[in-house]
């Protein structure tokens, strides 16, 4: 058990607060550093190329770094240097990957599905059931004890059986509230748009990431659950891992007005100090230099943003990031009675955490004195409890071991010894460099090799000088000093040499070696320098081509999985019943607050299979789809058609012919069956016709029949009279 908060803590609480504040912001320091040193170099270079912006790549004084082989090693200060190039001509490549990349991997729409997982049904020899013959054979031989025995055992098996059954039911309920209302947050928060956000980045940069949490609707609506993107300029890491779910902490920045840190925080906005500056006081400061003619410019900038970071700690308040030398033992006891699992908001323009003010430490330590002081006194929450709830993880999500922080990240290439990844473009980066300059000497020397030089004689140099200067095209030149002589004797054109085939040609060697690494291959695009011989070959190739794009696709299935995932554990965790009763209505509030509410997050997180369906890559898998639904045609088809004979169900049959008429891309109405439904309406009505075609004839029947009784009648009455009439 730690001990207690002690009476020799300052009542103030003011230094441990700031050491607080101190130690985290350090620790975020070191994470920055690193950050800076493994990650950002080439993160930057990537984000320049990918903006077009250049001009860095044709700057003289970079020249020497990007390209040694030009320089003199030795001699440093004389190194020669390649010439600038009078066109400045940039193969806009990132942007070139995004444009292709990103409708592959977006798809069409965002549909989650969640599965519950059936409980596991233990064989009957578990519960010690034996085959039936045995029992029967114990009947016969009087063993009614044993035969006894394995009747309770049947019979607990069947309970057992039954228990297992209600919980999949209940599994399956909670996994269809589940799954409404993820697919509700799709469409309600506009998530598409996050996830392309953070798609972008982690094409240009080697990471994107979303951010899940409550979000308040506007007009008091409520709040939902949802995720934003966040920069991944904005997260660090625990310096000290190579993996990101290893960090002992992670923060994320945010910069906030100072009037909604004073709202948050409660503290005057007078005494928090600004980080930076926001692009209105900014230009409202010009105005004002402007307005007093520039008499103020000594006046500092006024800062009106505060800069801070949200410090998710695994590892306690940070107690344990200080040295055990220099650990403060009243840091340490806080750090212990606190648990590892803390939040903090961390500004170095004020002097404690955001979250944890000097009035609540104030609050919790005279609670805890007046306890010392007299046991007969009674508090219905433990001093350290307030302390606690200020300082807990919005959301449980460190019990998630795969994915524990509140931002779910989506990259492709895991940086060795580092939890940032590497951007896809660092990887051919050294060959867009070399683009570039071929690019540009190619476009200089179509325009030196375009230039015509003309030699002509003295006698005639200034007629022909005034015409090509003043006159337009096909200006008549009246020259006396020819004479008899022809005029190629006195003007000649001379052509400067043609551009090299050989310029082209590594160019292209170039292009391939990027499209190779960043997976753009002519093949995807659409793009091929020979025509294919075969389509076998054509397969072949293809598929070679698309491992890189699959692979990256596998990569963004699994992003949306973890990012569905961690939303349900926040709704479960955040939301009531009276918040979703616009979702789910009064009765399935109140299902939600009974079968979701009162169980546990990480419980129902793991008896549920989350899935994730985009429709994305459909142009690239078009062939392989095909080919699946034309192996189904041949295969299940038959059963099927054999099956729709018998019992007139014929939904299993459309749903195979509407799968082929989107591989094939026809109107399925054209191939498709009637539905049961209608077939049975069919049915109902061709026997309602064959009865109404029966009444018919029977009527007709039954009025001929009348007809010929009553004719038979009267023949019969005549009968007599016609005796008479004889005799």
């Amino acid at each position: 058990m730690p001990p207690a908060i002690t009476s020799q803590t300052p009542p103030s609480a003011m230094n441990l607060l700031k050491t607080v504040r101190d130690t985290c912001q350090t620790a975020i320091d070191a994470g920055l550093a690193e950050k800076q040193r493994v990650y950002e170099p080439g993160a930057t270079e990537c984000l320049k190329l990918y903006l077009g912006d250049y001009r860095h790549l044709f700057n003289p004084s970079n020249t020497q770094e990007q390209f040694a082989i030009f320089t003199k090693i030795e001699n440093a200060a004389n190194a020669r240097r390649p010439r600038i190039p009078m066109f400045k001509i940039f193969d806009n490549v990132a942007a070139r990957m995004v444009i292709t990349y990103i409708p592959f991997l977006m798809g069409d729409e965002i549909v989650r599905t969640v599965v519950a997982k059936k409980p596991y049904i233990p064989p009957p020899e578990m519960f010690g059931i034996v085959p039936q013959a045995i029992t029967m054979q114990a009947y016969q031989m009087g063993n009614m004890q044993f035969v006894q025995d394995q009747q309770q055992k049947v019979q607990q098996y069947q309970m057992a059986l039954q228990q297992m059954d209600t919980d999949y039911k209940l599994r399956v309920f909670r996994a269809q509230l589940q799954e409404a209302l993820l697919n509700y947050n799709v469409e309600e928060l506009d998530l598409k748009q996050e996830v392309e956000l953070a798609l972008i980045e982690s094409l240009v940069l080697g990471g994107g990431a979303v951010m899940t949490g409550i979000i308040d609707m506007p007009g008091n609506a409520g709040s939902l659950v949802g995720s934003q993107w966040i920069p991944m300029d904005d997260i660090v890491y625990d310096p000290d891992v190579k993996r990101a779910k290893d960090a002992k902490w992670a923060a994320i920045r945010f910069r906030y007005p100072k009037w909604l840190i004073s709202s948050m925080a409660g503290i005057p906005e007078e005494e928090i100090k600004g980080s930076t500056s926001s692009s209105v006081a900014y230009q409202q400061y010009r105005n004002l230099l402007i307005t007093a003619g520039h008499e103020q410019s000594s006046k500092p900038i006024p800062k009106d943003e505060v800069v801070v970071w949200k410090f998710f700690s695994r590892m306690g308040i940070g107690a344990r990031l200080q040295s055990y030398e220099q650990r403060d033992p009243n840091y340490m006891t806080l750090d212990s009675q606190l648990g590892d699992f803390t939040y903090l908001m961390i500004s170095d323009c004020v002097d404690y955490p955001l979250n944890l003010p000097p009035m609540l430490m104030d609050t919790a330590l005279q609670m805890s004195r007046q306890m010392k002081q007299n046991p007969m006194v009674q508090s219905q929450y433990d001093p350290v409890d307030v302390i606690r709830a200020a300082t807990k993880w919005p959301v449980s999500y460190y019990l998630d071991q795969h994915d524990p922080w509140p931002f779910t990240t989506i990259s492709y290439y895991h940086r060795t010894g580092s939890p940032y990844p590497v951007p896809p473009l660092e990887f051919a980066i050294s060959y867009i460099k070399f683009l570039s300059w071929v690019l540009s000497f190619i476009a200089d020397k179509t325009y030196r090799s375009s230039r015509d030089i003309i030699c002509c004689d003295e006698k005639i140099s200034e007629q022909l000088i005034d015409t090509m200067e003043n006159c337009e095209d096909e200006p008549i030149v009246k020259i006396k000093q020819l004479d008899e002589n022809a005029v190629d004797k006195f003007v000649q054109f001379l052509q400067m040499p043609p551009l090299h085939k050989e310029l082209l040609d590594i160019f292209y060697f170039f292009t391939d070696k990027v499209e190779e690494i960043t997976g753009l291959t002519r093949l995807k695009q659409g793009k091929t320098q020979r025509q294919m011989r075969s389509a076998t070959e054509a397969e072949v190739i293809a598929q070679g081509d698309r491992a890189v794009p699959d692979k990256m696709a596998d990569s963004v299935d699994d992003f949306h999985v973890l990012l569905a995932r961690k939303e349900s554990i926040a709704a479960q965790e955040i939301l009531k019943g009276k918040d979703l009763q616009f979702l789910f209505g009064q009765w399935g509030a109140m299902a939600w607050d009974q079968a979701v509410q009162s169980t546990n997050a990480m419980q129902i997180s793991r008896e549920a299979d989350f899935d994730v369906e985009t429709g994305r890559g459909k142009r690239m898998d078009i062939k392989t789809r095909r080919e699946q639904v034309d192996l189904v045609m041949q295969q299940i088809m038959p059963l099927l058609i054999s099956f729709a004979q018998e019992t007139g169900f014929t939904d299993g049959v459309n749903g195979v012919l509407r799968e082929y008429a989107e591989a094939h891309q026809i109107d399925a109405s054209l191939i498709q069956l009637p539905t049961t439904e209608q077939l049975q309406g069919m049915m109902q009505q061709k026997q309602a016709q064959q009865q109404q075609a029966e009444q018919q004839t029977q009527a007709q029947g039954e009025q001929a029949a009348a007809q010929g009784q009553m004719q038979v009648n009267a023949h019969q009455a005549t009968l007599p009279e016609k005796k008479k009439e004889a005799a």
